[in-house]
């Protein structure tokens, strides 16, 4: 699941970041850059917290994928605003 992770997540940060910074880049397409980075990260966050609830030690997972959905949510927040 490790490499699983780091190459999702590496896919969907590059991915991002060439979307939203290109000089015709739209708040769309934070926008659903940031709803896919939420869609993983809420994914992450479920698998973690069915792993804490079997008694296995998952805390630290879970609460990246935590951390993970609120900057998701900051960045779908802001590019609503603008």
């Amino acid at each position: 699941m490790t490499r699983g992770f780091a190459v999702r997540e590496i896919a969907l940060g590059v991915g991002g970041l060439i979307a939203t910074t290109r000089p015709d880049a739209s708040p769309s397409a934070l926008c659903l850059w940031a709803g896919l980075g939420a869609l993983t990260d809420g994914g992450d966050l479920a698998a973690a917290l069915a792993e804490v609830r079997r008694g296995e030690p998952a805390a630290v997972p879970a609460l990246l994928a935590a951390g993970g959905l609120l900057t998701e949510g900051w960045a779908l927040r802001t590019s609503f605003r603008d």
